[in-house]
């Protein structure tokens, strides 16, 4: 075994004094500007970041740089930047001259007449209504509305040429000005008096540079090159000590806004923060000593903009959120490989050797490098109060005598303690346990039996090792809840270990889990994260919680954990999360607020801060800073084009028909979100709906609008979903063509009308006149058909009665004569008749059949069926319609069959016919056919049946509901024996208005 013996010769500490400093990102030519030499910055009302600059004057949006520079300039410089009431943006250069950005965006001169003569170090004021200018002896005064110059001399004995002092453009009004003259004596201007306010006592030539800024409540600011001074205005000239608020050398610039004070100096940046119920100011750290601050400002989303002299712009997205490298600590790597936590300190591993940082006294303790290797793994072992780390080989640190000694027990990228005593180690091949005391553990270790070598390749003594399992391990953790317990991540799977044997665990969904980084919390819930899943959190061996990008995660790759109950702390690619799992509420950090790098490989919690790694370092903020950017980002419309013509912004807009091509430009601000906000826009009078789109697009395109009116709205949401409080919009309203305007729409539609009205009164008329025909023809065909029927019915009756006369029967003949007599008595009054009840037409059928019996040597019995509903409604039907059916029965059903015969007569409802159905027990149709084949067959005369089949084919065709519809069917009816047994007629008579008074 191999000590270091001389470590303690090589073990140094450094107290940190000041801050570390915070992480903060560059402006610079790479960027845009002209120049890297920076002498002003300004946030006008739009939100736009202005830069001064020894090249010239630049404006920056978040995206991109604009430089303006002007013709007429006689040096390129840019400095004193300021806005007037106007919201033009104002700005001088060291040659005497006064510039502004017109409405074209273009710089121009400001013309100050030959007999103001300026000097280098001129200051100028903006009010509503004048401009003021302040040189070495004289005070010129604009009047914007009158264009008269008046030229006032100082109030002072002293007519020397120097350098004056800065006035404060935050207190400037219409009404008062604070500036000190070359003689140091400080001055307080109202309307057109001058009032002094005391002489600033004499000072060094070297401490001759006085910044005065005015403060509320009549107290002002002076700095001197070394001190900074807040007293009430009758006081602060004599600089009392009580008053001083800080001390550094090389004082260049001073800001001050809402209880922030930031002090730019020739070796960084001072910023004393104000105590809310005190008053009284507090130092907050000096920051980037190395930078040499020209300029400071607060941006209305908290960044802090620093101008260097030589090093462009410096941006500081939060003061609380700062890191330690290879630069600015005595980390000998800026490229972390490993982080482990005893109680208040933390180790760090970087190329070959560890370092351990007290989070409280940020002290830093370096040990000596052991090789050249990153190292990967820190454990620490309380019991025996020593560190095992890993590089090219396996080492431990002994906390109690400093030592570092070469070590048997191999670590991996993944190792536990188990039961106090037990070295458990994960790597890509197996998971292997070492006793640390190199004893054979007893029984209630494992209590399944495990393999156990001495393995001599790790030392030359040798040391006891047991192999558990030949699995791919990622990731390994105790069970606090369980001690007999621990937890793997095998071959991409999740699995518990209960001596020795693994169990796996799977989501709700039934899924593997596929770990690498567990932790578990003080609440007994075992964190797990993924690669690819998102955070698991499991508890009872069941998952009882799952957060992924969908609740709020910037990415699903959970590198790293730390817990702080109740809230979960997690490491991502793409920033630091910490979660509140009961409330599920979920806050983002990454470099927006000001983390050095998005990518985190490790994380701790201790001493009541986030202390994570990365290849840039180590981050450190406390736990209760605030992520979300509150900030409302603003939002305005810089271009609108109606037929690709630029368009000028009016209160409303009337536009002509043909100019319906619209296109807006827009463009937030907001600063911090660094191109990372969407915009919302929406068309009132086309949707109501916002449509979302990304910040690299800021235009939409209109094409081919209809007439109306519409109201054009964007609005932007920032990176944390803080939406724009008033949407920036435009109003106009599109003509409509003449031939859609109300009047001309008019004069068509009551054309149109009058055209349509005529002609659907011809049309109706001719209808009319065509239906009376139609009608009067159908009814003379009707009545045609009934005359031919009854010849052909009295003449078959006639023969019957004189069949009884030939047989002697004449008291047969007398009745059938009377019942003859009757039934032609309703003929005649039928025959005239478009229909008749159907109760009128069963009595006329029973004269008939009594007629047809008595001609019968068989007796027939006749049934009528008929549904009530018919004569309770007195329906009508056509008279002499079923006649014949009955009379083709008798004629050749009944009169050739040598047996008693039955007759059937059914009426019943089907849609919106009478079905009648006439069905006997006769020869049947081919029998009958036979018998009369002797007789005459003129084909030149209709039977009785083709004039009910045409009567019936008219009446549906001119009262029927389906066209085609069958009305007259006969067919033969066969028994068992497929014999014929009779026939059956059926008959579908549509109802019609005429054939019913109140039946529906």
């Amino acid at each position: 075994m191999r000590t270091y013996a001389y470590i303690i010769l090589l073990l140094f500490f450094y107290t940190f004094v000041n801050a570390q400093d915070p992480y903060h990102w560059k402006l610079t030519d790479d960027d845009g500007l002209p120049n890297m030499e920076i002498y002003g910055l300004y946030q006008d009302s739009k939100g736009y970041m202005w830069i001064a600059t020894d090249g010239g004057l630049c404006r920056y949006d978040g995206k991109e740089i604009i430089t303006y520079t002007s013709e007429d300039q006689k040096r390129t410089s840019a400095a004193s930047i300021q806005e007037d009431s106007r919201g033009t943006i104002w700005y001088k250069n060291f040659a005497g001259q006064l510039f502004f950005i017109d409405s074209n965006n273009t710089a121009q001169i400001f013309p100050i007449p030959d007999s103001i003569k300026l000097n280098t170090y001129f200051e100028y004021s903006l009010t509503k209504e004048y401009l003021q200018i302040l040189s070495s002896v004289n005070f010129y005064t604009y009047h914007f509305k009158s264009q008269q110059w008046k030229i006032g001399k100082f109030q002072s004995n002293h007519n020397l040429r120097c350098s004056i002092g800065f006035f404060s453009r935050d207190q400037v009004n219409d009404s008062s000005l604070l500036y000190i003259d070359c003689n140091n004596e400080l001055w307080l201007r109202k309307k057109e008096a001058f009032y002094s306010k005391g002489v600033i006592p004499s000072l060094s030539s070297s401490n001759r540079h006085i910044i005065i800024i005015g403060l509320e409540n009549d107290s002002a600011l002076i700095a001197t090159t070394t001190k900074v001074y807040i007293d009430h205005i009758d006081s602060v000239s004599k600089l009392r000590n009580h008053a001083l608020i800080a001390s550094y050398e090389g004082i260049a610039t001073i800001y001050s806004n809402k209880g922030t004070i930031l002090i730019g100096t020739q070796k960084g940046i001072v910023v004393l923060l104000q105590d809310k119920y005190t008053k009284r100011w507090k130092h907050q750290g000096l920051f980037l000593k190395k930078e040499q601050i020209s300029a400071t400002l607060v941006d209305r989303d908290g960044n802090i903009w620093l101008g260097t002299l030589g090093h462009g712009v410096l941006i500081i997205p939060s003061l609380k959120m700062t890191f330690f490298d290879s630069k600015n600590s005595v980390l000998p790597d800026s490229k972390i490989g490993a982080l482990a936590k005893k109680k208040e300190d933390l180790f760090l591993g970087t190329h070959g050797r560890i370092s351990k940082l007290n989070t409280k006294s940020l002290e830093f303790a370096l040990y000596p490098p052991v090789d050249m290797y990153p190292t990967t793994n820190i454990l620490c072992d309380t019991i025996r109060n020593q560190i095992l780390f890993n590089s090219a080989n396996n080492y431990i640190l002994s906390l109690s005598d400093q030592s570092i000694k070469s070590s048997c027990h191999g670590i991996g990228h993944h190792s536990i303690i188990y039961k106090k005593n037990q070295l458990i180690v994960g790597t890509f091949l197996a998971l292997i346990t070492y006793p640390l005391d190199n004893k054979r553990p007893t029984k209630d270790v494992f209590n399944k039996p495990l393999k156990y070598h001495v393995d001599k390749t790790i030392c030359d003594e040798g040391k006891l090792q047991g192999f558990i399992a030949s699995k791919r391990i990622t990731a390994l953790s105790t069970d606090i809840a369980d001690t007999s317990r621990f937890w793997t991540g095998i071959n991409d799977s999740l699995f518990y270990w209960q001596d020795a044997v693994p169990y796996s665990v799977l989501s709700k969904e039934g899924k593997a889990i596929t770990p690498i980084t567990i932790r578990q919390a003080q609440d007994s819930i075992l964190w797990v994260g993924t690669p690819n899943q998102g955070l698991y959190g499991i508890k009872n061996k069941k998952e009882i919680y799952h957060f992924t990008v969908d609740d709020g995660l910037p990415s699903n790759n959970c590198k790293t954990i730390a817990a702080d109950y109740p809230y979960i702390w997690v490491g991502t690619n793409l920033g630091i999360v910490k979660i509140q799992p009961n409330t599920k509420k979920i806050e983002l950090y990454n470099q927006l607020d000001g983390l050095l790098t998005n990518n985190i490989d490790r994380i701790e919690i201790a001493n009541k801060k986030v202390w994570a790694t990365s290849s840039k370092g180590l981050i450190a903020f406390d736990v209760n800073t605030p992520s979300m950017n509150k900030t409302a980002p603003l939002i305005r419309i810089t271009q609108w084009n109606v037929n690709d013509s630029s368009l000028a912004f009016n209160k409303f807009t009337t536009l002509p028909y043909e100019k319906n091509n619209i296109q807006f430009t827009f463009q937030a601000l907001a600063l911090k979100s660094r191109n990372t906000y969407t915009y919302e826009y929406r068309l009132l009078g086309l949707d109501t709906t916002w449509i979302s789109q990304t910040s690299s697009t800021n235009f939409v395109r209109f094409p081919s609008l209809n007439a109306g009116q519409y109201t054009f709205e964007v609005r932007a949401r920032n990176e944390d979903g803080v939406l724009s409080k008033t949407p920036a919009g435009v109003s106009f309203c599109i003509q409509a063509p003449y031939w859609e305007t109300w009047w001309f729409k008019t004069i068509i539609g009551f054309i149109t009308l009058s055209i349509v009205i005529g002609l659907v009164r011809l049309r109706y008329q001719f209808l009319q006149r065509k239906q009376a025909t139609q009608n009067l023809i159908m009814q003379l065909k009707m009545q045609a058909l009934q005359a031919q029927m009854n010849p052909h019915f009295i003449f078959n009756a006639m023969s019957t009665i004189q069949s009884f006369w030939m047989y002697k029967d004449s008291k047969t003949a007398l009745i059938y004569h009377a019942k003859f007599a009757k039934l032609m008595r309703l003929i005649f009054n039928y025959s005239n008749e478009k229909s008749i009840p159907i109760k009128d037409e069963i009595d006329f059928l029973k004269l008939y059949i009594d007629l047809e019996k008595i001609r019968l040597k068989y007796d027939v019995t006749v049934q009528f069926d008929i549904d009530p509903l018919f004569e309770e409604e007195g329906l009508h039907i056509p008279p002499l319609l079923i006649q014949p059916i009955v009379e083709n029965s008798f004629k050749h059903g009944f009169l050739h069959k040598e047996a008693d015969g039955h007759l059937l007569i059914k009426l019943e409802l089907e849609d919106n016919y009478i079905k009648c159905t006439v069905e006997d027990d006769g020869v049947g149709l081919e029998l009958a056919d036979t018998y009369n084949a002797w007789k005459d067959n003129d084909t030149t005369k209709k039977s009785s049946s083709f004039v009910t089949q045409d009567r019936l084919t008219m009446l549906n065709r001119t009262h029927g509901t389906t066209a085609k519809k069958t009305t007259y069917k006969i067919s033969d009816l066969t028994n068992i024996k497929n014999q014929s047994s009779g026939t059956r007629t059926e008959l579908w008579i549509p109802i019609t208005d005429y054939l019913f008074s109140d039946f529906q």
